[in-house]
Parts: C-alpha cells; structure tokens; sequence
C-alpha cells in the first residue's frame, strides 16, 4: 500500500524556490539572468504588460528592455567559441523566467530559439555570423511553416519556391502564404519552409522541402492578417505573404531537400523548450494557491488548516515536482545529445501541458470565484495555459512520436546510442554552447532505453513503495505479445494507449532521477512520494486498457492501480 506521508505547515515551498532548488547548474547567478528576472519582476513591467495585453499589443518596450540586459548573449553564439553564456541551460532558465511573468513575453522569445535552431543545425560559418550579428542588434527571428489550409499536413504546403539562374548564380524565387506564425509581422528575420515548384505537380516527399533565411524588410513580403490569439494577446501572430520573393544561394539554410528533416529536428529540440515554458506558468498556480490558502480563512480557521483543501495544495506541489523534474531531465540530455534527445522531448512537451491542465483545474477550484475575475492575476493562467498544449505539434502527434519509440526498443536488435552508465554521466555535465549540443556534426545518436533495462539499472525500485520493476516489465512485455499476434500494428489506439503508460514511467524516473541528485531532496519528500502515486496511477490504467495477456499479473496491476488511485481523488474531482 502507497503511503502518503502527512504535509506540515512549514514544508510548503514557493514554486520558484522549486524552480531554483531543481536547477542543476550555476548558470542562475549570471548577470544577465539576474537582470532579467529584475526586469520581468518589476512592477513597471507588470504595469505595462496588463497594458499590452489589454490593447492586443505587442510587448516593444519590454523586448527592448530584455535585449539591454544583454538576452542575445544567452539567444546565440555564432561560433564553437561560445561566450559562456549561449548554453542550453541559460536558454531554459530564460524561457522559464519569461512564461513565468508572461506567456505573451515568454512564447516571442521562446520562438527565437525555434528559429535559429536550423542554423544551429545546418547554418554556414556565414550564416552564423549573419544571425550572431542580428540578434547583437536585437532583431528577432520566426520559423514560418503553418499554412491555415493545411495544418499539421505539411506535405499538402502551397508555399513553393522556383530555381533559376541570374548572371551563373542560383536565386529562388518564394511565393505563398504563412499563417498563424508567431512573430510574423513583428520579427525582422524568418526561417521559410518552402517547397520547390516541381512538387506541385508530382508526389510530395520529405525531400520536397528546402529551408531559406530571409529579412522582412523587402517590399516582396507583406502582413496579410493579425489573428486574435486568446491565450497570450500581446503575441504577434500573424499571417504573411511573399510574392516572388528573391533568395540568394547563400540564403539556402542546408542543402536542397533538407527542409523538412531540419524542421522536424528542431521541433524536437523545441518541444522540451515548451515543457519549461508550462513550468514557469505552472509556477504562478502554485504561487497562487500558496497565497491564498496562507492568508486566507474559513469561520476562523485557516485554509491550510482544512484537511481536503490541504490535500490539493499538496497534490498541485506534486503536479509542479512532475513538470519541473520532466524539463529537468530532458535539460540534461538535450544539454549533452542535442536532437538526440528527442523522445525525452515528446515527453516532455506532452506530460507537461497535461499536467499543467491538472493544476490549474486544481488552482481554480482552490481560488474559487477569485479565479474568474481580471481584477486578480489567475484569470492570466486559465487563459493562456492551452497554448502549451498546441505549440509545436498536439498532443497526439507526440504521442505517436512516442510509440514509435516504443515500437523500436521492443524489437530484437535494439539498442541504445548510448549504454546506461554513458547516460548516467550526463547528471554530472558541465553547461555545454547551444552551437554544441544542437549542430548537425555533434549528433549522438538516438537516447532510448527499455523501461525494464532502466528500472532495474537505478534504484527507482527501492525508492518507493510500489513495484516499479513490475510496471516497467508488464509494458514491455505486453508491447512484445501485442506485436507478435499483430494488434500492435494494426490498432493505433493500443499504441497511444502503450505510449501513456511509457510517458508516464518515464515521469516516475524523472522524478527519481532529479530528486535523487537533489540536496534538499528531504524536504521535497512527501511531494516526491506524491507525485510518483499520481504517475503510477497513470501507468496502470493505461495499462489495463490493454488485452490482458496474463491474468494474475494482471491481478497485480489491478491492485497497484487501487492502490495509487485511493490516493489521487481530489484530481479525478
């Protein structure tokens, strides 16, 4: 039986407090980064972002303010040779800073780092030295690929782009429309997915696809359209047209046919980017549950002296811990694989928003009728926390990320880019250059490990009570039975339902992973014991939705999942 150790009054933590204690570098005591927490923080700031926000305007004055306080040193370094501050940690703190104030500031910024990911990856020395010298002038980058027809169907893009020759030298003409792209009238520089004219009339492949560099100040490039977003309103998303625009050579970013593959890397390098995004705004739901339940009373008794509604503010830490050693985790693989890192990423970007959802369900019922008034800080939350869960691809689009991924490790020659105690030593890393970790020459292969393998290579087994050994077998061997009768292949629902229960183990050694490496890991204990019911919960029910292959251990995990639920009621309410 999972018992919950009882909460005391002086365990509560600030959620920034979590974010800092998490954090497993020194990076957060840079200049820079403390200028900007200053600014995001400042009451001024706020002031001018309820404005923005208000009139659906763009937060000009605010990026201005970042960009002084020096932002394009941690947004890119041209060369090997990073200044120290261009890392993969810094790029994470910084976003969890921005969404923490504001997701309108948060997402602008945010998609700077999906933007000059392709010259991370593919970009010349050239390029390089191009984008460096941009951003050091404070422009702004957008990756433009949505077209509203479309969607998610990239394959069914109209934006196209002819090839010819002017004076012995290639050029390219780009010609279509780009929606709902962030930043699209408001950044000075895009990334263009553009497919070549030929494809229009023959069969699309992934190497239709080329990528081009492009500055907006051309009469060639217009603003068709400002969409009125309904969670962050200050962001600029925008629609934008080009007609005949001319590319040089040199304004190719990788080789012709190289688009797509390009941008599905970065998306995947970008996904864990969204997973800390959603902790800082799930920060501000534990701030304010925290303050509400601290200074407020019912009939003379304090909130927190209330036994269910302590139970919720402890369920909403547990919820934080999930999301905060989810970011974490991928963190480290992304600061040492890169693009390699991609199933964490999936993960990540889907464990999160939903548990982001979780949370601020929970921090509404808590706030009551507070919630829903503009006059208090929460109504930001419930309207901008369903961004997270669309940004860079839905939730099922990772999910069949994932089972893909489970797919693959299930499969007989199967093994790993990196062994288990290779992998183990990126906890130990020192921050590497985003140049480093994300440049197509440092792949290091795909990071993918059994969940059994895993389970039985760490102590998450004997770190809790519950046989996570037993949930990490049961998966695997169910994947192996359902492939081998054919089920597998031929129902996709089996596969998603497979993918949760993987994502949700995976959050279980998250969880052990960061906390284990964690000083204060004590004090975090019973949100940690917490947090790992919540995710075992997950896992056995997903679980037990699929053909039972062996009654008594599915026997077994019936128990677990009594066991784990009996303590999770408040968020199934």
């Amino acid at each position: 039986m999972i018992v919950i150790p009882r909460r005391e009054l002086d365990s509560i933590v600030s959620t920034d407090e979590l974010f800092w204690k998490l954090f497993g570098w020194p990076v957060l005591d840079d200049k820079v980064l403390e200028n900007v927490r200053e600014i995001l923080e400042s009451p001024d700031t706020h002031k001018q972002l309820y404005a923005d926000e208000a009139s659906r305007r763009y937060p000009l004055e605010i990026r201005q303010k970042l960009h002084q306080a020096g932002i394009g040193e941690i947004l890119f370094g041209a060369t090997e040779e990073s200044n120290g501050r261009s890392t993969v940690p810094h790029l994470y703190a910084l976003i969890y800073l921005c969404s923490r104030s504001s997701v309108s500031i948060g997402i602008d910024v945010g998609v700077n780092a999906l933007g000059l990911l392709p010259i991370y990856r593919v970009g010349t020395s050239e390029q390089k030295a191009r984008v460096a010298q941009a951003i050091r002038d404070g422009k702004y980058f957008s990756f433009l690929v949505s077209e509203k027809d479309h969607g998610s169907d990239v394959f069914s893009n109209e934006f196209f782009h002819d090839t010819g020759l002017v004076d012995g030298n290639t050029v390219y003409s780009l010609s279509g429309e780009k929606d709902w792209i962030n930043g699209g009238g408001t950044h000075e520089y895009h990334l263009v997915l553009s497919r070549d004219k030929d494809s229009l009339r023959a069969r699309t492949t992934a190497r239709s696809f080329t990528l081009f560099l492009t500055h907006t100040d051309d009469k060639s490039i217009s603003v068709t359209r400002k969409w009125r977003n309904c969670p962050a309103p200050a962001a600029d998303i925008s629609s934008v047209v080009y007609r005949q625009h001319t590319c040089r050579r040199t304004d190719r970013v990788g080789k012709t046919g190289s688009g797509f593959s390009v941008m599905q890397d970065a998306f995947s390098v970008t996904r864990g980017v969204v997973g800390v995004g959603a902790w800082g705004l799930a920060s501000k739901v534990t701030d304010a549950v925290n303050q509400q339940l601290s200074t407020r009373c019912l009939y003379h008794k304090p909130l927190i002296e209330i036994e269910v509604i302590a139970e919720k503010l402890e369920q909403v830490r547990a919820l934080e811990l999930i999301i905060g050693c989810l970011v974490m985790k991928c963190l480290y693989i992304q600061n040492c694989f890169g693009v390699g890192a991609s199933h964490y990423s999936n993960i990540t970007k889907y464990a999160s928003t939903k548990f982001l959802e979780n949370m601020v369900i929970l921090g509404k019922d808590l706030l009551s009728a507070r919630s829903l008034l503009q006059e208090f800080d929460f109504h930001r939350v419930l309207r901008d926390y369903p961004l997270f869960a669309v940004f860079d691809g839905t939730a099922d689009i990772c999910l069949e990320q994932v089972q893909s991924k489970l797919t693959q490790c299930t499969t007989t020659l199967f093994s790993s880019s990196v062994s288990l105690k290779e992998f183990s030593e990126i906890f130990t890393s020192e921050p590497r250059s985003c140049h480093d970790s994300f440049s197509q020459e440092n792949d290091g292969g795909l990071i993918l490990f059994r969940t059994d393998d895993y389970a039985a290579a760490t102590d998450v087994g004997d770190a809790y009570d519950i046989d996570i050994h037993f949930l990490s077998s049961y998966l695997m061997h169910e994947v192996e039975i359902l492939k081998n009768t054919g089920q597998w292949f031929k129902h996709q629902t089996l596969r998603h339902d497979a993918a949760k229960a993987l994502v949700h183990l995976e959050c279980i050694f998250a969880i052990n992973d960061i906390c284990a490496r964690n000083s204060g890991r004590d004090r975090l204990a019973s949100a940690e014991t917490r947090a790992v019911a919540i995710c075992a919960e997950k896992v056995s029910r997903h679980l037990l939705m699929l053909p039972a292959a062996d009654d008594t251990k599915t026997r077994r995990l019936s128990v677990i999942h009594a066991e784990s639920v009996a303590q999770q009621r408040y968020i199934q309410n």
